[in-house]
């Protein structure tokens, strides 16, 4: 056994070294190599020369060092912590840190990250929109609507792919981030969320579509214009109305065949329209 430890502390650097033989009481065997890479990644952050005061990067120091405690508790308040800081120096300390692969870690890690706002966790949230929590995915979403590149095409499609995810929030997320970006390209997915099982991913999609302001959009809205929902009905109403430019007058209290007159002449309206 001596042996064998001795052989898996050989290759190690010296910081590495430090974290494998002092681990926190708990830290199972197989968590050794990320409590090195762990402490290696405090270590580089401490180098950095993005602290202003001696002050400061004692207590990043401190709150950093608590991630190599076993409590998970303990990890995520650090991580909160670190992201109430906002110093780019526990990015590359957060990147480690999601691979104890704890969702609540993970998404106290993804927010952090969104906080301090340096766009090379990106990457990261690309990565992780895939996670099994639904929670998680929607912030990942989040952090690419406030990080990625405005010509990030891949961001952009993450987004678009939302609107098919299982969870509804996630869809909703989706949904509503493809409006504030304003992205045309997006239209047909948003239009394909007007269907959507929950009203909730409805209204969001009604919401993006009215700020895109898509003409081709008019008429899949129109048709939501017979759903019961009055509040729904008066969303659609309203993104027709934003996106048209017109006020339209339309009894949203009609019923049954007095609703389908009415819908019946706003598409020949708008298609006559649309002909000039």
């Amino acid at each position: 056994d001596a042996q064998k430890d001795e052989g898996k502390l050989e290759g190690l650097k010296p910081e590495q070294e430090a974290a494998y033989s002092e681990a926190p009481e708990g830290v199972g065997e197989q968590d050794l190599p990320l409590q090195a890479a762990m402490a290696a990644a405090i270590e580089t952050g401490l180098r950095s020369d993005v602290f202003e005061f001696a002050s400061e990067k004692a207590k990043f120091e401190k709150v950093a060092e608590d991630l190599l405690d076993s409590d998970m508790e303990i990890k995520i308040l650090a991580v909160a912590e670190l992201g109430r800081m906002k110093n780019k120096a526990a990015v590359p300390v957060l990147g480690e840190a999601v691979k104890f692969e704890e969702p609540h870690l993970t998404l106290e890690i993804v927010n952090a990250l969104i906080d301090i706002g340096d766009s090379s966790a990106v990457r990261l949230f690309k990565d992780r929109v895939q996670d099994s929590h639904y929670r998680v995915r929607v912030a990942c979403l989040r952090g690419l609507y406030k990080l990625a590149a405005e010509n990030d095409e891949e961001a952009t499609q993450i987004l678009n792919n939302a609107l098919q995810d299982d969870h509804p929030d996630v869809r909703k997320s989706g949904a509503t981030f493809l409006g504030w970006k304003g992205n045309e390209e997006a239209v047909p997915a948003l239009v394909q969320g007007l269907k959507d099982e929950d009203e909730r991913v409805t209204k969001a999609a009604l919401s993006a579509l009215s700020a895109i302001r898509d003409k081709s959009a008019v008429l899949p809205i129109i048709k939501v214009l017979g759903n019961e929902d009055i509040e729904l009905k008066k969303k659609a109403l309203d993104a027709i109305k934003m996106i048209t430019g017109e006020e339209i007058v339309f009894d949203l209290q009609a019923g049954d065949a007095e609703l389908d007159k009415a819908i019946g002449e706003l598409v020949d309206w708008w298609q006559k329209t649309r002909m000039g």
